[in-house]
């Protein structure tokens, strides 16, 4: 089980790592985002309300990615990504069952913000949880 959870998250670096050297449609090298306070303040100001409050809900399980990036479509998948790691840490005593668990996971919420030049993506996963189903 640790394995797969190592792997998954072996994934993700290695993606985001891939991402991370792509060039912009400039040719220019895409960099990497710092966080400085304005930044900050700034997603903060323009994220969903679902973003900075996870929801709650019996029999539901729920994780918020947020990914950005020159491109939108890879921003929404950094964000995607992100938020399917986190709902592998919260899963991660499951065993075999992690991928059949993940499957179920669905887009619950998906916001995409231009910012500058650059694309803010925020995603939020919803998994249904099975009768008697519990997740530490």
């Amino acid at each position: 089980m640790m394995r797969r959870v190592f792997l998954l998250i072996l994934a993700a670096g290695l993606i985001l790592f891939a991402c991370k050297n792509e060039k912009d449609k400039q040719g220019n090298e895409s960099t990497v985002e710092t966080a400085d306070s304005d930044s900050l303040a700034l997603q903060v100001k323009n994220a969903p309300q679902w973003a900075l409050s996870v929801p709650q809900k019996e029999g539901y399980l729920y994780a918020v990615g947020k990914g950005s990036s020159l491109r939108p479509e890879l921003a929404r998948k950094k964000a995607m990504l992100e938020a399917r790691v986190k709902l592998a840490e919260k899963l991660s005593g499951r065993g075999d069952s992690l991928n059949v668990f993940l499957r179920r996971s669905r887009v619950k919420e998906e916001t995409q913000i231009k910012d500058g030049g650059r694309w803010r993506s925020f995603v939020l996963l919803e998994v249904p949880l099975a009768d008697g189903e519990k997740v530490e």
